[in-house]
């Protein structure tokens, strides 16, 4: 029966995301007809080719986030991330229809940003064989971001926005093992992330201050040169992805010409990745106890950041 209701619930989603697909390009083809037809002169025309590949740029990745979030389960424990995913899945349903309200308001916003993040420390008890335990310390060190984004503005108090960042962040794990009591490890976070924006102003205005939730995927790599060195001590490090909820604010001061400057903090919270060590420390033949980590609770990725915008129609 649960089997039942997972592809009757994946039939639905796909069925109404053809439908808002269909009329989305519909729609779309209607305001280009009204675009070649008008004469009023934009300083900064987007070519018709654009128009309408930026739009399906947008809605794949939201097709293809609904396809990872209903094969694979969600295993965090935090519920804040559980309804987040679901308040934002239900508003990128909508924002076909919301978009076609508006169609001569249409415009597209590309910013390169940096800045620095970092996700702070925790200690996590992990069992070992036997019945005892031992604490696990793990620090993720703060570092510099760098990345992109293309944003969509949805009527006058709306926007949906598709992000990539990369951010450089050394891990130091401490007490793995007795045997074990320190271990440093170059690492990085690729973070993917659809938002929808909440303005706080209508679209003319020159400052515009907003509001962000979303979600999205993030990915733990570990470089080849700290798996060379930890599997030489016998760890077998695994890369990871993470599937998370993200939250945010910012404001936007547009420029002449188009140009524009925007300063953003963001909160990715995903479950806490284990690199594939072992959840329960073993007893080695010497009588040691081995290296152990069991992840539990949820990780906040947070960046401050700020770069130039680009906005055209």
């Amino acid at each position: 029966m649960r089997a039942l209701r997972s592809r009757f619930g994946r039939f639905s989603i796909l069925t109404r995301w053809n439908s808002s697909r269909s009329s989305l390009v519909d729609k779309i083809e209607i305001v280009r007809g009204k675009d070649k037809a008008s004469d009023r002169g934009d300083r900064h025309p987007i070519p018709s080719e654009v128009a309408v590949f930026l739009p399906r740029l947008l809605e794949g990745f939201r097709f293809r986030l609904f396809l990872c979030l209903s094969h694979q389960p969600n295993r965090m424990n935090n519920g804040m991330i559980r309804f987040g995913l679901v308040v934002v899945s239900l508003l990128v349903l909508l924002s076909p229809s919301v978009l076609a309200q508006t169609p001569d308001e249409n415009k597209w916003e590309v910013s390169g940003f940096g800045g620095f993040g970092g996700a702070g420390d925790g200690t996590f008890v992990t069992p070992v064989e036997g019945g005892s335990t031992q604490d696990v310390g793990l620090d993720v060190e703060q570092s510099y971001v760098l990345g992109v984004r293309i944003t969509e503005n949805l009527g006058q108090y709306l926007g949906a926005e598709l992000e990539y960042a990369f951010t450089n962040q050394p891990l130091l794990f401490q007490e793995l093992s007795p045997i074990l009591p320190s271990l440093g490890l170059d690492h990085s976070v690729h973070k993917f992330a659809y938002s929808i924006l909440f303005y706080g102003t209508g679209r003319g205005k020159r400052i515009r201050p907003f509001g962000s939730m979303g979600f999205g995927t993030s990915f733990f790599q570990v470089s080849g040169n700290s798996q060379d060195n930890s599997l030489r001590q016998g760890l077998d490090l695994r890369n990871r992805w993470k599937l998370g909820f993200s939250y945010g604010a910012g404001v936007k001061f547009q420029g002449e010409s188009g140009w524009g400057f925007r300063a953003d903090f963001r909160d990715q919270v995903t479950g806490v990745p284990d690199f594939g060590l072992p959840s329960q420390a073993s007893i080695l033949e010497s009588g040691a106890v081995g290296p152990g980590f069991l992840p539990e609770g949820a990780l906040h990725n947070w960046q401050i950041t700020g770069g130039f915008v680009y906005t055209f129609h």
